[in-house]
């Protein structure tokens, strides 16, 4: 996905405003998406000093009814009002052509305006207020745009309402509408027509289902509807009321159980309650209550949590932010950071309030911040019901937010006793290494079948704790943290994301005409890298193997199909190999897809012939901290 894309929902979400004064503004505009056209007319309570407005547009006047306000140009796409003379409203009016470049722009198969262009002017000094914004579009096409929709009607337009803010964003497409009211919430589809006839339904479906649940869970949507709008671009990208979909996208199956579901979220966090410049909390609360809740719901959330480590592991400690630092973007570490490691925080707190307590504390940061600014200690503070619960939130949230990285956990000096009155005795020590994080551990007692559970949860805020742990039947082991709820640090993956992530890389070429920069691209090249990359035709990469003493599992796709990438499991080492220059570039086209796997194999146009991971990724070894218990009798 292009840069540009990875960074606008950053500016989605902290361009929004401030808390400010109820006064009421509106916009009027005028589309021509044919030929990228605009002219619109905005009225708001009189202001003077700066203002922004796209360098490609034009503002033609600024008045008080009949009196003209000065204005003075002082760059491209800045300007200087004059002061208003008395209380009446201000008008600005503006026109030009925005033609769309890569999704920005209009166009007449699908435009975006978003906010942070500066579509319509944005004076410095305006207070934010409730916006009535109205679309005027030729025949043939449909707009939506921030807030919620009130009525729509040929002569009269397109007429939206939001709450509270300064700044507005719209699209336009000319496809179909499909619409229904839940809950109150007017959902509609804009779709092409055979996307209409085929997914249309489905998507409201879909989208009527996640409402619910999220309404129940955190109150009312923030807006009056909730659009779903087909782009000629590749995005997925939400905004107050509406979200854009990749036409491409929109026939993957998965898409209305998943990203249609954290699109429908950011409803209520980034384009509800936006993000202060003090860090982005929004995108892993999003992930938290949408991805994680889905997979909750579907009992799948332990395997989540999991894949998430894994990921989080694939990171070098050179190249991994604290959370706090995340304010979104396309770097793919601090994408993991911002969404995973955040989201993982926020099941912390949820463990340490309760469900009730965790979603009773969400529903009062969506009542007191909604359309509102909001950072990370507002958040953590509505999440505690008193003074001295968010000083203790507070304590407990800091070391995720400001360290970087996550503890290794492991269990040292475990026993195993029975005491004269039969009943059994455990006693070890938890350690964690990599600093001191407070967390509430959960160990795991398993009795003679995997039924028989005994769950404890031990406070650990100091670098070792011990503990002692009883129980009235003989335990067969002690696990730790089986269910993956901490964020820990798990042992690197043998995966492809490793590569991915690395920041630099270490290179040994067995065949110096083979290049691996097509698939590696502007990854820095440097002796002291801590992840190896062997590069070689596909005999030459084979005899290194076997010279090396690697054999058994690892050297499995050495020889098959013509171009092959993989981790060996247990070593920092990436090996590629193919059979020359034109099936490493297919290669370089399709192994970014496959970050999770640890091996893939393609033909020489690129096609996948075998995908996988090994058998220690698959298995879990060294991922969950453990000890059996000798059988009785079998104890030294």
């Amino acid at each position: 996905m292009h840069r540009w894309l990875m960074l606008l929902g950053l500016l989605v979400t902290t361009l929004a405003p401030a808390w400010g004064n109820d006064d009421a503004w509106s916009l009027r505009v005028w589309l021509d998406p044919s030929a990228a056209s605009l002219r619109g007319e905005m009225t708001l309570a009189p202001v003077s000093g700066e203002l922004r407005l796209h360098p490609a547009l034009r503002l033609e006047g600024a008045s008080q009814g009949e009196d003209a306000i000065a204005v003075e140009r002082l760059a491209p796409g800045r300007y200087r009002l004059g002061a208003a003379e008395d209380e009446a409203p201000l008008t600005l009016s503006w026109r030009g052509r925005l033609p769309r470049r890569d999704a920005i722009g209009l166009a007449a198969d699908g435009g975006l305006l978003p906010a942070a262009i500066a579509w319509h002017p944005q004076p410095e000094a305006m207070s934010p207020g409730p916006l009535t914004l109205t679309l005027h579009l030729p025949a043939g096409q449909r707009g939506v745009a921030s807030g919620g929709l009130m009525e729509e009607g040929a002569e009269e337009g397109v007429r939206f309402h939001h709450p509270l803010t300064t700044q507005a964003s719209l699209a336009t497409v000319p496809w179909a509408v499909r619409e229904r009211v839940i809950d109150g919430v007017r959902l509609r589809t804009l779709f092409p027509e055979t996307l209409d006839e085929a997914f249309a339904e489905t998507y409201l479906d879909a989208a009527a289902d996640h409402l619910a649940a999220f309404q129940a869970r955190l109150g009312p949507f923030p807006v009056a509807s909730f659009s779903m709008a087909a782009s000629p671009a590749p995005l997925g990208v939400a905004f107050p009321g509406f979200t854009l979909l990749g036409e491409r996208v929109i026939p993957l199956p998965f898409i209305p159980h998943t990203s249609l579901a954290h699109e429908l979220m950011h409803g209520w966090w980034g384009a509800g309650v936006a993000v202060d410049d003090a860090g982005n909390w929004a995108e892993a609360l999003t992930t938290y209550l949408a991805d994680h809740a889905l997979d909750e719901a579907r009992g799948q959330a332990s395997e989540t949590r999991r894949r998430w480590l894994r990921d989080l592991a694939a990171l070098s400690e050179a190249n991994t932010p604290a959370l706090v630092d995340f304010r979104g973007g396309a770097d793919a570490a601090e994408r993991l950071i911002g969404y995973q490691h955040g989201a993982l925080l926020f099941h912390q707190l949820r463990r340490r309030l309760g469900d009730a307590a965790f979603d009773a504390g969400l529903r009062r940061f969506a009542d007191a911040w909604m359309h509102r600014e909001a950072g990370w200690s507002d958040l953590i503070a509505s999440l505690a019901g008193d003074e001295a619960e968010r000083q203790a939130l507070m304590a407990v949230a800091t070391p995720w937010l400001e360290r970087p990285g996550r503890p290794a956990l492991h269990l040292d000096g475990v026993r195993l006793t029975q005491g004269e009155d039969g009943r059994w005795r455990i006693d070890g020590e938890l350690v964690q290494e990599g600093g001191v994080w407070p967390m509430e551990v959960p160990l795991v007692l398993e009795g003679a079948s995997t039924d028989e559970r005994q769950v404890f949860e031990v406070a650990l805020e100091s670098p070792r704790r011990a503990f002692v742990l009883e129980s009235a039947t003989r335990p067969r082991r002690l696990l730790l943290d089986p269910a993956f709820e901490l964020p820990r640090r798990l042992p690197p993956p043998p995966i492809l994301r490793r590569l991915a992530l690395a920041p630099a890389l270490r290179l040994a070429s067995l065949t110096p005409g083979l290049d691996a920069r097509p698939l590696i691209g502007e990854t820095p090249i440097a002796d002291e890298a801590a992840l190896t990359l062997v590069v070689g035709e596909t005999r030459a990469v084979v005899e290194w193997l076997a010279e090396a003493g690697i054999d058994g599992a690892a050297t499995a796709p050495a020889t098959r199909g013509q171009a092959r990438l993989w981790l060996l499991p247990g070593r920092p080492i990436a090996v590629l190999s193919a059979d020359g220059p034109e099936a490493l570039a297919a290669l370089a086209q399709r192994w970014r897809h496959h970050g999770r796997q640890g091996y893939l194999v393609v033909d020489g146009s690129g096609d996948t012939l075998a995908v996988g991971g090994w058998e220690a990724e698959r298995t879990g070894a060294g991922e969950i901290p453990g000890v059996d218990f000798a059988p009785p009798g079998d104890e030294e």
